[in-house]
């Protein structure tokens, strides 16, 4: 019969489940707490959301617009955008589904490209094609401050105004 090596000692327990889950409790809602005090407030918070997704989607549009050398176009609402493909004689949804689903802004964030306009399309061709518009500034508006897209024609930034 084998022994055991080391006799079990008494009050050496060790650690029980229910307090390590406490323990993780409590570090879960300190580190809540801490995210939420940090956090910017949330119009703010979305609109960073927005405007980085915006960018994202720009160079999307901008890489496919020279792999597949074919002219994209955003069309714009202040309350959203879409994407469309120029299929050589007309204007069709984006072949990347997440750029042709209409992508409705967070409650409070407005699009806007022109002073006073509250639509319109910008168009996004291939370096090689030229017949594009080269650069564009959206701004994403909240009660809380505005972030600024730029685009230059190949890629995307977003940025906080102060």
């Amino acid at each position: 019969m084998a022994r055991a090596a080391h006799p079990p000692r008494p009050g050496d327990a060790g650690v029980t489940l229910i307090e390590l889950l406490v323990v993780l409790v409590v570090v879960g809602v300190l580190a809540g707490a801490a995210a939420l005090t940090v956090g910017q407030p949330g119009q703010r918070r979305d609109a960073a959301q927005e405007a980085a997704l915006l960018a994202a989607r720009l160079d999307i549009a901008a890489e496919r617009a020279v792999i597949d050398g074919r002219t994209a176009r955003m069309d714009w609402r202040e309350d959203g955008y879409a994407f469309a493909q120029w299929d050589g004689s007309d204007w069709r949804p984006h072949a990347v589904q997440a750029l042709a689903d209409h992508h409705v802004l967070a409650n409070g964030v407005i699009l806007r490209r022109d002073p006073g306009a509250r639509a319109g399309a910008f168009r996004i061709t291939s370096a090689l094609d030229g017949g594009g518009e080269d650069a564009a500034v959206f701004e994403l508006a909240t009660e809380g401050g505005t972030l600024e897209v730029r685009f230059d024609g190949f890629s995307a930034s977003a940025e906080t105004l102060p």
